[in-house]
């Protein structure tokens, strides 16, 4: 099965990336989405197989990451800062060296050997998963009873 990536997002790159892309022959596999309406992350999600979160510094909660399990869709992710508290490797996503771009790579190249119905089961438990571990319930009661521990 074909790779197709999509990045979504803006910066200072964009138009760097999209030049790259062109220079390289590779508009058949890399697809430019740029700034997503919140409205539409769904469906954006739908589209994918896996979400990829290759951050480099340390993100305290990563939302796309959240956002992207609650889809449903295991997460690719560097096994740093709270994004290793996110993602349980090989259960609800994966951890790849994002700071060896040879190293993320091999890793897409191997998740998408994958057969697509594991991915999917493993998505499902992503989603079950995310949704027990990070009820809004439970994370407004720790987070009142650290707030009464510090008054």
């Amino acid at each position: 099965r074909g790779i197709m990536l999509l990045l979504c997002g803006s910066g200072g790159l964009k138009k760097w990336l999209k030049n790259y892309i062109r220079s390289a022959n590779l508009e058949k596999y890399v697809k430019v989405i740029g700034k997503v309406d919140p409205v539409k992350f769904y469906d954006i999600y739908q589209k994918t197989d896996v979400v990829v979160v290759p951050s480099l510094w340390l993100e305290p909660f990563g939302r796309v990451v959240i956002e992207a399990l609650c889809a449903g869709r295991p997460v690719v992710v560097n096994p740093i800062g709270g994004l290793r508290e996110q993602i349980i490797d090989g259960f609800n996503g994966f951890y790849v060296n994002c700071y060896d771009i040879y190293e993320l790579a091999k890793g897409i190249l191997n998740i998408s050997k994958m057969p697509k119905q594991e991915l999917l089961q493993m998505g499902l438990k992503a989603r079950e998963d995310v949704l027990k571990r990070f009820r809004p319930e439970d994370r407004v009661h720790k987070l009142l009873k650290i707030y009464n521990s510090v008054i």
